[in-house]
């Protein structure tokens, strides 16, 4: 178990450390001055994370909208559109809207962006989404 969690945890804080590179460099492409940038991210549900917001949400069997997948799908194709424009790379962020699109064909996309947890529950225990 040890192992696992050790696994699991450097995994989580690694994607991060990507997503994080990306996410500056964006705010920096647009012409952000980068500790500005950082101040005010740090502020907002995006720098304080999920692991703080989705105990009283989906863990608690809450998934009424407060951020609706289909809208954070939305913002996230205009971060795409955006780094595609500066030519800001966006790997993770590409892969968060596949994983958004995979949660809106299994039906999650009215409900509350923890809800992707469910969805990628559904996903490893075999569940096929719709086109």
């Amino acid at each position: 178990m040890g192992s696992a969690m050790k696994v699991v945890n450097n995994y989580m804080g690694n994607v991060l450390a990507v997503l994080t590179a990306e996410t500056v460099n964006l705010a920096e492409a647009a012409g952000l001055e980068r500790d500005l940038a950082l101040s005010v991210l740090r502020e907002t549900a995006a720098g304080k994370g999920m692991l703080n917001r989705w105990p009283n949400k989906v863990w608690a069997g809450d998934t009424s909208p407060g951020f609706m997948i289909d809208l954070a799908s939305k913002d996230v194709g205009l971060g795409l559109e955006l780094a595609y424009q500066l030519g800001s790379p966006a790997l993770t962020g590409a892969g968060a809207r596949q994983g958004q699109s995979l949660a809106r064909m299994l039906g999650y996309g009215r409900q509350d962006n923890s809800a992707l947890y469910l969805a990628m529950r559904d996903l490893r225990q075999g569940k096929t989404p719709k086109a």
